[in-house]
């Protein structure tokens, strides 16, 4: 029976590396519009909606346009089976960069690199713009968003504890010693954390194994790297202020409803956050008195600013028509309009036109220094480790980095995840 489901994964696994012919919007209407279908997951709660109702209003003559506005989840794993079919493939659609990673290097996504050097001035734009090239110089998809990561801290608790609000030449060490001194309990017996962070790779493992100068894969990505000492380094560091006490336990921050909303409660004094998480923490406490600095330096000398750059991507298998109309939606996008449109009215995220990250200080109330989010990209921007096994293999790494958190044994779990990264990386790339 194993060998038979292996042999059926196998088989689905072939199949998802041959392009194919796509069904949806390969054909013209009888008025001679294209058409085309926009993947748009999440609605107006991931997509700046104004750049959408202009490309339709400015492109009615052309095309017969469409959205699938699908929840984030349910719009992946639709996408997934239907690129793994080769059938309803919507022609262009954005998605999570190690997805997006993975699509390209599956040839299930076209190469965008010679279109953006004759269409697009890069020299418009942050370097983010080329975040999904890979080795080999294939550009497969360009930003919808940088969703970049900082530290927001509440000024309040700050000052009540009498500790300086934290510089821009701060260091990770700052940041776990501040921690400490910014947990206690109040009278009234409420407990404040001093610090809080995740155990995914955006907000808590990349971020710590960056601070040493290491990531758990080596050799292009097709092997594991957790067996360098650096990581267990880099685990030892993460759990110092868990150890301490100076971060909230998961029960106690799952009841509160997350995270954001802790911060926004005034029980964590600093969060590692993504930018998208702002929109919420200032809807929750509109009058919070916080602000935020950029990711610290970390123990090897270096600053390492991890930031998410969601892809849009074309769909290999859409005919020349469709293809040509979906190239239209990216070239508005990245217009100056668009781009303006996504800093002003952005639900969550960044573009990527320097005059447009230029507005953003204006346009979004809080926090102050809000470009610390992204100011850091172009110099210390790092994205996440995108590579063709991603979707597979990071998983190990959160669940690993999720178990030490929560007490279990550093070696042993280090140890048991290198050899589950092995297994599963050799079996990746056999197939």
């Amino acid at each position: 029976m194993k060998k038979a489901l292996c042999a059926a994964l196998a088989v689905l696994m072939a199949l998802t590396l041959l392009p194919g012919c796509n069904k949806k919007g390969d054909s013209t209407t009888t008025d001679g519009k294209t058409k085309l279908l926009l993947g748009l997951p999440g609605g107006d709660g991931g997509t700046a909606w104004k750049i959408v109702e202009n490309f339709i209003a400015a492109n009615s003559d052309k095309y017969e346009i469409t959205t699938d506005e699908s929840a984030w989840g349910d719009f992946t794993k639709k996408l997934q089976l239907q690129v793994a079919s080769k059938q309803d493939v919507t022609p262009v659609f954005y998605t999570d960069s190690m997805q997006a990673m993975t699509f390209g290097a599956n040839g299930q996504a076209l190469d965008l690199k010679d279109w953006v050097d004759s269409e697009i001035d890069a020299s418009l734009y942050s370097d983010a713009l080329f975040a999904i090239t890979d080795d080999e110089g294939h550009l497969w998809g360009v930003p919808h968003a940088l969703n970049s990561i900082a530290v927001v801290y509440n000024k309040d608790i700050f000052d009540e504890r009498g500790v300086a609000y934290p510089t821009e030449d701060w260091t990770f060490q700052d940041m776990l010693d501040m921690a400490e001194k910014l947990t206690f309990t109040r009278e009234d017996g409420t407990k404040v954390y001093g610090i809080q962070y995740a155990t995914n790779i955006t907000q808590g493992w990349l971020p710590f194994m960056s601070a040493v100068g290491v990531i758990p894969y080596k050799d292009n990505y097709q092997y594991s790297n957790l067996d360098d000492p650096k990581v267990k380094e880099a685990m030892e560091k993460f759990r110092i202020a868990i150890d301490k006490g100076c971060l909230m336990e998961p029960a106690e921050m799952s009841a509160i409803g997350g995270q954001d909303q802790a911060f926004a409660q005034d029980l964590i004094a600093m969060a590692i956050v993504q930018s998208s998480a702002l929109s919420k923490i200032n809807s929750w406490d509109p009058d919070m008195n916080y602000d935020a600095q950029i990711m610290p330096i970390g123990w090897n000398g270096e600053r390492t600013c991890v930031y998410v750059p969601n892809t849009w991507q074309i769909y290999s298998g859409v005919d020349e028509n469709v293809e040509a109309a979906c190239k239209d939606w990216l070239k508005y996008y990245l217009s100056e309009e668009g781009q303006m449109l996504l800093a002003t009215e952005g639900p969550g995220g960044f573009p990527i036109m320097k005059s447009a990250l230029e507005v953003i200080p204006a346009s979004r109330k809080k926090p102050e220094h809000i470009d610390v989010f992204y100011k850091g990209i172009d110099e210390y921007g790092q994205t996440l480790l995108e590579n063709p096994s991603s979707s597979v293999s990071r998983t190990i790494v959160d669940a690993m980095c999720n178990d030490i958190r929560l007490g279990e044994d550093i070696d042993a779990r280090i140890a048991e995840a290198h050899e589950e990264m092995k297994n599963t990386l050799d079996d990746f790339y056999e197939r």
